[in-house]
C-alpha cells in the first residue's frame, strides 16, 4: 500500500516539474534569453523549449538508469 502510494506521489510529482514547465515557458525565455527574447520572442520560445526538452529526456534516461541500478542493489543485498 505504501509503496503504491509513494510511487503515485513521485510520479505526479515528476510530471509536474515538466508540465508546470510548459506554461511558464514565455517567462523561462525572457529570463534566459534576454537579447533574442527583445528581438524576436518566438525563437526566445523555441529555443527554451529545447532546453525544457532536454531536461525531460535526462528524467527518462535518468530514471531507467536508477531502475536498473536498484534492481542489481536488491539482487546482490
Amino acid at each position: 500500500m505504501w509503496a503504491l502510494l509513494s510511487l503515485a506521489i513521485g510520479s505526479f510529482g515528476i510530471g509536474m516539474t515538466e508540465f508546470v514547465v510548459m506554461g511558464l515557458l514565455p517567462n523561462v525565455a525572457a529570463d534566459l534569453l534576454p537579447t533574442l527574447w527583445q528581438s524576436n520572442p518566438e525563437a526566445a520560445i523555441g529555443q527554451a523549449g529545447i532546453l525544457i526538452s532536454l531536461y525531460a529526456l535526462g528524467v527518462v534516461v535518468g530514471a531507467r538508469r536508477s531502475r536498473v541500478l536498484s534492481r542489481d542493489s536488491h539482487a546482490t543485498g
